[in-house]
């Protein structure tokens, strides 16, 4: 369903008296702050429910960036912290530009079928005015995205460039402005929300991502060496990888294009540093973001071809309410994609399209352990099991 198609829903009853009523949100909980618990608990006075299932993303974030603690560490702080239930983002979506990463989110929580309402946070707090500017885009969107390729390619940086854009076509001048604010709020929109009623938070005070990176900071100043030999294992990783594959090859990762794996493959041996590297690469078509994000496809292997549709649900932590709401996905065949518990007995519930898609997850994980230089058995996806609060 287009954003077009939107309208405000009811929470959806049936007959058994136990339903549990639901709120999905999309986050990274990288890490888990206070921020996020205001989300929630304005969600739960907003919609009445008292169940929340977050989509989170797994051990690579939507900036291309290792997240400060593993997926399991961070699902479990989530659940002890308001949230009933998380669900892994498919990894192919969750390092992935704005629209991609807002499909991964918002196609589990609608696969899992359970949700009454999508719940985010918002600069403007104005579900109206959300929705207007995302059936906007919806209605130019073939417009607005040649006038933006044709602006990066005359050096416009990709931000500024969407947003001017849309300020070009008519009618969009009242719309530029807000994007860059709320372009993932726009983008949850222009999914297929299956039934789920769209609910704007307002932010109040610093926005997430500052919070959130501040207290990521705050943690690599108390112990730079730590990070700084991460980085070190993380960047011998993309040297690796880069001087084997070819710079025709480099162009095919999911966010390359544009010559920026020749870029890559011209700088890498001038680099000494990832940092250096990023320096070297950067400009103002090849944002910093963008060169992080397809440093995470180089070393997990992500092609654009790669990113398709969200294909499993796969559960990572829960307590007895959101082990409650999957019963009841299960007992009333709403889930559209098969839910993944106990990844080594349920990879027969996959195709093998969907196979593929769950393998990034796990090579996400090892690569993830071997920059943070924990046990490879232990931390396998292959042997982790879903946290039960």
């Amino acid at each position: 369903m287009s954003a077009r198609m939107i309208r405000p829903g009811k929470t959806r009853i049936t007959a058994e008296t136990d339903k549990v009523e639901c709120f999905g949100v999309v986050a990274e909980f990288n890490p888990f702050h206070e921020g996020h618990a205001y989300l929630i608990q304005k969600a739960k006075e907003m919609t009445g429910c008292e169940c929340c299932i977050a989509a989170m993303s797994g051990d690579f974030t939507e900036r291309g960036e290792p997240a400060i603690f593993d997926k399991w560490k961070r699902a479990e702080d989530a659940v002890e912290h308001g949230v009933d239930l998380v669900v892994e983002i498919p990894q192919v979506f969750a390092c992935s530009s704005a629209p991609l990463f807002a499909k991964g989110g918002v196609g589990v929580l609608a696969g899992l079928g359970v949700c009454d309402y999508l719940v985010f946070g918002s600069e403007s707090g104005s579900i109206h005015d959300l929705i207007s500017l995302s059936e906007f885009i919806e209605e130019h969107d073939s417009r607005i995205n040649d006038l933006t390729a044709s602006l990066v390619k005359d050096g416009m940086s990709y931000p500024k460039a969407r947003e001017k854009a849309i300020g070009m076509m008519p009618g969009g001048e009242s719309f530029a402005a807000p994007l860059s604010n709320d372009i993932l709020a726009v983008e949850y929109l222009r999914q297929d929300l299956n039934g789920m009623t769209p609910v704007a938070v307002k932010r109040t005070g610093a926005s997430y991502r500052e919070t959130a990176s501040l207290i990521r900071e705050n943690m690599i100043k108390d112990d730079p060496y730590k990070y700084m030999e991460e980085e070190k294992r993380y960047f011998d990783l993309v040297r690796y990888r880069i001087l084997t594959e070819s710079p025709d090859e480099l162009e095919k990762l999911g966010a390359s294009g544009s010559g920026l794996g020749h870029k890559l493959a011209k700088e890498i041996r001038y680099a000494e540093s990832l940092e250096d590297l990023i320096d070297l690469v950067k400009s103002k078509v090849y944002t910093r973001t963008r060169i992080t994000r397809l440093l995470t496809h180089l070393i997990l292997g992500i092609r654009a071809e790669d990113v398709t549709e969200p294909g499993y649900i796969r559960v990572l932590a829960m307590n007895d309410n959101g082990a409650k709401a999957l019963r009841e996905a299960k007992k009333r065949g709403v889930s559209s994609l098969p839910v993944i518990s106990n990844i080594n007995k349920d990879m027969e519930l996959l195709d093998s399209l969907q196979k593929k898609m769950i393998s990034f997850d796990i090579i996400a994980g090892d690569v993830y352990n071997i920059i943070k230089n924990y046990d490879l058995y232990d931390h396998s996806d292959l042997v982790q099991s879903p946290v039960k609060a």
